[in-house]
């Protein structure tokens, strides 16, 4: 299907190669989602829920494996976020 005004010369296939949904959910992960509990376990399931997510959305070949997390530990920690003060 073709759209009108600047974008008529691109249908939606090719948008959509440009822009996999797996691109877009690790683009998100990375630089958009933050968080800290005070569980260390709580940490560890929303890091592998994260690669989960990503994992069923990527495009893979036959003998290809599968990408691996990037490093979640900037984003994700293990603390008390209902503190008053951060080191005195």
């Amino acid at each position: 299907m073709k759209r009108e005004g600047n974008f008529s010369r691109y249908t939606e296939d090719d948008i959509r190669k440009g822009r996999s949904i797996y691109k877009m959910k690790l683009y998100a992960i990375e630089n958009c989602l933050f968080a800290v509990d005070i569980e260390p376990s709580a940490v560890d399931i929303a890091k592998l829920r994260f690669w989960l997510s990503i994992i069923v959305d990527q495009d893979l070949e036959a003998d290809e494996e599968p990408h691996a997390l990037p490093n979640l530990d900037m984003n994700i920690h293990v603390g008390n976020s209902l503190i008053d003060e951060y080191e005195g």
